[in-house]
């Protein structure tokens, strides 16, 4: 699904926008609090659920949306190091 973003923008703030397209590629069901994106190396894209205490994986390959890593509490971020760790 493409999104337009020049209705979005049009009255926000002054200044000056450029519209973009954006495609959709995953989705979770309804009261999922998503907060922190992180993208590695090959491309995976790595989503913090606030609301259900975990880190999902988006694979780009596939289209498919694991659990990555379920946490005790809310993660609060998202960050690889130099050497490509998710921490």
């Amino acid at each position: 699904m493409v999104t337009p973003t020049e209705d979005i923008i049009r009255n926000m703030m002054a200044g000056s926008f450029a519209s973009i397209e954006a495609t959709t590629v995953a989705t979770w069901k309804a009261r999922a609090m998503l907060e922190n994106v992180a993208v590695d190396a090959e491309g995976a894209v790595f989503v913090t659920v606030y609301s259900h205490n975990r880190v999902d994986r988006y694979d780009p390959a596939t289209g498919a949306t694991t659990t990555f890593a379920e946490v005790p509490a809310p993660p609060m971020g998202l960050a690889f190091d130099a050497d490509g760790v998710l921490g």
